[in-house]
């Protein structure tokens, strides 16, 4: 993931990498908060990012019952351990190993969770990271001349 910076906000205003008409919005009176609202939109881009947390109640209701009933005692109790926390960490890369590793390719429970770990991105969060978003006032800075 690249650093957020004007220059890298300029690049991307610039050369429009996605398509998504910033030239158009720089020309209008409202240029830079019409290009920081672009930028921010949620699935402007068709893009994705991982979420870092996901709440314990929507992991919970993508188990499939008969899926977790068919896990060993020992992935249970794992199991059982995550949920206990406030939160899911699904940005941890071991995390989403592990849970993956308690139900097979095929499932019902594995893909609900592997939907439920990536979320629509704005352009800002897909690329300099998940909660980044432009303001109007570094969008003005990056069209300046």
């Amino acid at each position: 993931m690249a650093v957020f910076s004007i220059a890298a906000l300029k690049t991307e205003i610039n050369s429009d990498p996605k398509a998504l008409g910033y030239a158009a919005l720089r020309a209008q009176s409202n240029g830079p908060q019409a290009l920081a609202v672009r930028l921010n939109t949620l699935g402007a881009s068709a893009e994705t990012v991982t979420a870092t947390y996901l709440q314990v109640e929507d992991v919970v209701a993508a188990l499939v019952r008969a899926e977790y009933d068919a896990l060993s005692t020992a992935a249970k109790d794992y199991l059982n351990v995550v949920l206990n926390a406030p939160r899911v960490k699904s940005g941890d890369a071991t995390l989403r190993t592990q849970l993956g590793a308690l139900f097979a390719a095929g499932t019902a429970t594995r893909a609900n969770l592997l939907a439920l770990a990536t979320r629509p991105a704005s352009r800002a969060e897909a690329l300099w990271g998940e909660g980044v978003s432009v303001t109007d006032a570094q969008a003005a800075e990056a069209i300046t001349p």
